[in-house]
């Protein structure tokens, strides 16, 4: 049936053209649980991944649940949270946090397009992470990060928009992994903004609220200096503890790779930003320009 199979094969390539051409939002993702007698028994005691909106934030989400849920009440506190797993209370609590999805990228990313790239970084997603700081540290070289990894059962993207979490397996990860998993988090959030902004550009929409957004992002990144910002994990290169131990090798290259990764990034953002820049913000573009050329010239 060769009239079938042209007309399979049309759709495949349509289908494969458009993971290449039509720009996807990443969305949010959340930890969820339910604690309390009031729920019934197919989700209490029960915690759930749930697939959000696009740049959902924490807030919306407790809003569309407490629609679900009227007179739940939303626990933000893990020690408050681990209480109520021991004791499991009367009435209706949801214990909400936020997640990243853990992606599984081929060792060499470089020569990917960007629709490639969201496309493997969304696809099969089975495992997300959360990070909280460990007390004691002083600075990016001491600073250790304990993360939780959830499994859930089925991956994402699924059509019920949650799955339930298999195993939580808790890790501690030393001053130079952190500085990896910051890195990663980092690129991915700007190709986020960057798909946005492409979509908004291409679909002639309103691209006010995005422009604020990127301009936002890319001044986190560039001029950054919250704690340092991704900058001050240039010093895991020049500690000695670092660079002549041999034990860090293959993640100081990692490390290199990823800030390689995260200009890539930005200087597709900044000509995206040019774009969309009104006449009035010129300037500040230009010096976004002027500053990514002095703290990223490496």
């Amino acid at each position: 049936d060769f009239k079938g199979l042209s007309y399979v094969h049309q759709n495949l390539s349509k289908l494969y053209l458009s993971l290449e051409t039509v720009d996807r939002l990443t969305p949010a993702y959340f930890r969820i649980s339910f604690i309390g007698y009031g729920f019934p028994k197919s989700v209490r005691a029960r915690q759930f991944i749930y697939e959000g909106l696009p740049f959902e934030h924490i807030t919306s989400i407790h809003d569309r649940l407490l629609r679900l849920h009227p007179g739940a009440t939303i626990i933000s506190n893990d020690e408050e949270a681990k209480q109520y797993y021991e004791v499991t209370p009367s009435g209706r609590y949801l214990h909400i946090t936020t997640v990243e999805p853990q992606m599984n990228l081929p060792n060499n990313v470089s020569g990917l397009t960007v629709g490639a790239r969201f496309y493997l970084e969304n696809r099969n997603l089975c495992q997300f992470t959360s990070a909280r700081r460990l007390p004691g540290s002083t600075s990016v070289m001491d600073l250790w990060v304990e993360e939780t990894t959830y499994e859930t059962y089925t991956s994402f993207p699924t059509l019920m928009n949650r799955s339930e979490i298999r195993t939580a397996i808790k890790v501690k990860l030393s001053p130079l992994q952190n500085a990896l998993r910051s890195l990663s988090s980092k690129t991915q959030e700007l190709i986020s903004v960057e798909i946005m902004a492409n979509k908004a550009i291409k679909e002639k929409e309103d691209f006010n609220s995005i422009f604020s957004e990127l301009s936002r992002q890319l001044a986190g990144t560039i001029d950054a200096p919250v704690n340092g910002g991704i900058g001050q994990y240039r010093v895991f290169f020049v500690t000695e503890s670092f660079t002549k131990n041999s034990q860090y090798t293959a993640q100081l290259e990692s490390l290199k790779h990823s800030f390689g990764e995260l200009a890539n990034t930005i200087k597709r953002c900044l000509i995206i930003h040019g774009k969309l820049v009104p006449v009035l913000l010129r300037e500040s573009h230009l010096s976004l320009i002027d500053l990514f050329k002095k703290n990223f010239e490496e």
